[in-house]
């Protein structure tokens, strides 16, 4: 699921893996998080995995302040994040989670080079904090690298006191026709070699910011 791979027997392995995957059988809520990450990378999981996920008795034992379990938090929020606005026949429970300030996402030197020089070519049209905002923490276990609004005619609407979903708050209204443009910066590592596909759960990203 990390790197996205589907081999071609994919189909016929999880006829069969997927009815012996039951959380009754993986007792440890740190794997059973990863294998439902998993699944729904890989387009696998079903209802009844998710809810098994956001239940109560699950998300409360992940604490986000023990630094063994950020990478188990921030999948937790990738379920519930996946569940909330891209899984539109899912009823089943969900977590209330405020912006994540106290969590740690870490960057390597590389990526955050890369990031901050896309930022700095962005300052030269783009004056931040009136007209961008960045490193934002989101409650869905990912960084959103930077975030600007457009008029109707492309034109930058300045952010000074917008509200947007990423702030865990509902969201100030924008002028008509006017669009918010989130803007993700990513490395060659997060992309698969030759077909240039982003891996992991950087699809679901896309397709979770294209719906917000």
């Amino acid at each position: 699921a990390t790197v996205s791979y589907m081999p071609p027997t994919i189909d016929k392995s999880f006829e069969k893996i997927l009815l012996k995957i039951d959380r009754s059988l993986i007792p440890d809520t740190a794997n059973w998080v990863n294998i439902v990450w998993s699944l729904i990378v890989l387009g696998k999981a079903d209802n009844n995995h998710i809810s098994s996920i956001l239940s109560q008795n699950v998300s409360s034992v992940v604490e986000v302040d023990d630094p063994t379990n950020v990478g188990v938090h921030l999948k937790l929020l990738n379920i519930n994040a996946y569940a909330k606005v891209i899984l539109d026949t899912y009823h089943g429970p969900t977590i209330n989670v405020s912006a994540p300030d106290n969590l740690l996402i870490t960057q390597s030197r590389k990526d955050r080079s890369l990031q901050c020089h896309v930022q700095k070519i962005l300052h030269n049209f783009l004056p931040p904090p009136k007209y961008i905002k960045e490193n934002i923490k989101t409650t869905m276990g990912f960084v959103v690298d930077a975030e600007i609004a457009i008029d109707v005619l492309n034109r930058p609407i300045p952010l000074i006191g917008y509200v947007s979903n990423f702030d865990g708050e509902n969201p100030s209204n924008l002028p008509n026709g006017a669009r918010r443009v989130a803007i993700m910066v990513w490395n060659y590592k997060d992309y698969t070699i030759g077909s240039q596909v982003l891996t992991g759960f950087n699809p679901i990203i896309v397709k979770i910011l294209q719906k917000l």
